[in-house]
């Protein structure tokens, strides 16, 4: 019994391949060599000879002459498990048939046993006729009806030796030694739960010679065909040479003639010849022009692949065939191997071919432009080229995004079509996979997307640096930074466009490119970037930049200080004293602490850009000293200040003093405040403690006299002649704030110089006068 690639064989045997195996053995026949393979699992051990085997999916039914299965009590029909031929867990073990033949074992479309053999009376305790049960699979009976007056195999030396169910009819058929039994074949109408014959249909065999008659029965549709074991007999009155056929129908011999034709073969399937799958296995068929013996899987020849699944009979077979790889298949089967009813061998089948193919077709999207580039250009010609020639690709398969397509055309494995982008930026174009199908079938695989940047717009760039445009530096190089909105090529150190100065460390790429600027003189040092100089990567040249300029200056920005109260070197006798900064340009970072004082001190600081305002008050009497020193701030070019010139002053708030005295100003002889003098003149100095200035003649207080020839002596000192202008008392002083200090300081008042004046008589002697002192003139 043939079970796809296994076959179980029952007989009386205890070694097969020279492993000890009871009676029935489990072959693997894989591959189909010749050689099958003893399944090294499968091992029931059956004490007598196996006639019959039944299977279903995981279960083994066997039939014969034996006792025990395994050891344990089993008479005549037994059931195991596939797998190792262990009892079936459902199967009692217990005695079954008490004496008797199991011949045959037959599992019809109720999915029951049908069970027949000779002298089979008792089956688990209970009568049973005519050699012949319905067994659940479990082993328990199931009711079923014989037809009365048969002869029982049990009473005879027949046996039922068939059991089929054909076209929704139930055939028996019986083998025989004697010719006495009036009935061989019976056909009924089959509800499996009885036999009624059919009346149309009879058969009986007579006249045999050379032994027993064996009844097996083969369907082809119309016909039943009866092989015989004696060489010659009769049926039904006609004489019959080994095999004949009689109808489904009647019963009747419908053929006795010899059959000399070979029978022919037909390979078919679903796939076409010399068509293309991507279905594995291939499904296919054998169809012979007669029914045949003897054809198994091993007579299918196929190249490039092997045969499997192998099932049929008569004269229709059906295997799959698995391909081994992509590419050619063939399958033949050679002339030979199996034969007709009536000995015939077949003749060749012719080849049947088909391409296997599975790999899925993968398609490529291309251009001119490479894909991840930018074009400044529509519309842009893409190609699809598929891996193998497609069918069922249309426009409506690609998917654009950013852009539409037009212009489509192509067959077979390349496509072409015309892409326009809708805006500015990323396009996007793509295959999705399911949209074509090759010659097999396969659907595509989904392509890469195909991107490209559409850009119409021109780079910008702007220059920078960490010096603002419009500022100042005070020494170079000068670092600048050119910076495009998008990354640009071929702009070099010579597209920059340069005032006054010179360019180095040129470097950069993409949007970032960096270079120093070295100014050549003091003034103002330019750069530009002219358009078109360079270019984005989808070919747009650039925009000009603006010019950037900034301010070269070298030069330390100077300072000097001044003061509307007072000059340098000069004196002032008040305080505060109110003082100016001037620079020689505007600065920054300069305070009040960057004022050094000697004794005073800074306040009321105020200003910015050139110009600074503040207040020093005098710590003490003397002089007071102002300086600005180099590099307390900084100009905009980040130059440092030079160092201003000292500003000094004297601080003197003491009012200078003053005294006057007088001499003779013909002897110059002193004479002193409360002498009596005569009509002389006298010259009045005027002494001050410091050196004073304002001092004029009328500034002096005169009585009783006139004043004249004033002079400056120098060293603060001043002389005025005093002439009396009558005898009497005659005075003169010089009142407070007639002079002033170099500070500004009023001079105090001096003391009052009074005199007496008389003319002396003539004869009137001459007072003698101190020695030192001036005598009155005496009268006339």
């Amino acid at each position: 019994m043939l079970d796809g690639d296994t076959l179980y064989v029952g007989g009386d045997f205890t070694s097969v391949g020279g492993l000890t195996r009871n009676r029935l053995v489990k072959i693997d026949v894989t591959g189909n060599s010749g050689q099958g393979t003893v399944d090294s699992s499968f091992a029931p051990n059956v004490n007598g000879y196996v006639y019959t085997i039944a299977i279903d999916d995981n279960h083994v039914y066997f039939g014969g002459v034996f006792t025990t299965v395994n050891g344990s009590a089993s008479r005549q029909i037994c059931k195991v498990k596939k797998t190792d031929g262990t009892f079936a867990s459902d199967w009692s073990v217990a005695t079954r048939f008490v004496n008797g033949t199991v011949r045959v074992i037959s599992i019809l479309s109720d999915n029951n046993l049908y069970v027949g053999g000779s002298y089979l009376q008792t089956y688990a305790g209970t009568s049973i006729s005519n050699s012949f049960v319905k067994l659940s699979k479990s082993g328990s009976i199931i009711s079923f009806s014989m037809p009365a007056g048969l002869v029982d195999p049990a009473n005879s030396s027949s046996y039922w030796s068939s059991i089929l169910e054909i076209d929704n009819q139930l055939y028996l058929a019986r083998s025989r030694t004697d010719v006495s039994a009036p009935v061989n074949f019976l056909k009924g109408s089959n509800n499996l739960t009885s036999l009624v014959l059919d009346s149309a249909f009879t058969g009986t065999v007579a006249g045999i010679s050379g032994g027993t008659s064996q009844q097996v029965f083969y369907s082809n549709g119309l016909n039943l065909f009866v092989g015989l074991t004696a060489d010659s007999g009769t049926y039904n009155g006609g004489a019959v040479n080994h095999q004949h056929a009689i109808s489904k129908a009647t019963g009747a011999v419908v053929e006795l003639q010899a059959d000399t034709t070979a029978p022919t073969v037909t390979l078919s399937s679903s796939v076409a010849n010399a068509g293309s799958t991507s279905q594995s296995p291939v499904s296919m068929t054998a169809t012979f022009s007669e029914t045949v013996t003897g054809f198994t899987v091993g007579d299918i020849t196929v190249t490039g692949g092997s045969a499997s699944n192998f099932t049929g009979s008569g004269s229709s077979y059906t295997f799959s065939v698995t391909p081994s790889g992509q590419g050619s298949i063939s399958v033949s089967i050679g002339s030979g191997v199996c034969q007709d009813l009536f000995g015939n061998s077949n003749t060749a089948s012719s080849s049947y071919s088909f391409t296997y193919d599975s790999v899925q077709p993968t398609v490529s999207l291309s251009s001119t432009t490479s894909s991840g580039s930018a074009v400044n250009s529509s519309p842009v010609l893409v190609t699809a080229t598929f891996s193998e020639a497609v069918t069922g690709f249309v426009a409506g398969d690609v998917t654009a995004f950013n852009a539409t397509i037009s212009g489509f055309s192509g067959s077979g494995t390349t496509y072409s079509f015309s892409v326009t982008p809708s805006g500015q930026g990323a396009v996007s174009v793509s295959i999705g996979s399911g949209v074509c199908q090759d010659a097999a079938g396969n659907m595509n695989q989904a392509s890469a997307p195909f991107q490209f940047t559409y850009d119409t717009i021109q780079p910008s760039v702007t220059i920078s640096s960490l010096v603002s445009s419009g500022g100042f530096v005070s020494a170079g190089p000068v670092s600048m930074t050119a910076t495009f909105s998008e990354p640009v090529t071929g702009f070099t150190s010579q597209d920059l466009s340069l005032g006054n100065c010179s360019l180095s460390n040129f470097s950069g790429s993409g949007t970032t490119y960096t270079f120093d600027l070295l100014p050549a003189n003091d003034g103002e040092v330019t750069v530009l970037i002219p358009a078109g100089v360079c270019q984005d990567s989808a070919g747009n040249t650039n925009t000009a930049s603006g010019s950037y300029s900034f301010t070269m200056d070298s030069l330390a920005p100077s300072v000097v200080l001044s003061s509307l109260t007072v000059l340098n070197g000069g004196s002032v006798s008040t305080g505060p004293v109110s003082m100016a900064a001037t620079f020689s340009e505007a600065v920054t970072g300069f305070t009040s602490e960057d004022i050094t004082v000697t004794n005073g001190s800074v306040s009321s600081f105020s200003g910015s850009g050139g110009s600074y305002l503040f207040s020093v008050a005098p710590s003490s009497e003397g002089l007071v000293s102002v300086l600005i020193g180099s590099g307390v701030c900084q100009d905009s070019a980040g130059n440092n200040n030079a160092a201003s010139s000292t500003f000094s002053f004297t601080f003197d708030s003491v009012a200078p003093t003053v005294t006057i005295s007088a001499v003779n100003a013909e002897t110059g002889a002193a004479v002193l405040s409360g002498s009596v003098i005569a009509q002389i003149a006298l010259v009045i100095t005027a002494s001050f403690s410091e050196a004073v200035t304002g001092v004029l003649a009328g500034d002096f207080s005169v009585s009783g006299g006139a004043v004249s020839s004033f002079t400056d002596l120098g060293g603060g000192q001043y002389s005025i002649r005093l002439t009396p202008s009558q005898d009497g008392q005659m005075s003169i002083s010089l009142p407070a704030g007639a002079a002033q200090d170099l500070a500004g300081n009023n001079s105090g008042a001096s003391g009052t110089l009074t005199f007496t004046v008389e003319t002396p008589s003539q004869d009137a002697p001459v007072a003698t006068m101190a020695q030192g002192s001036v005598a009155a003139r005496a009268p006339l």
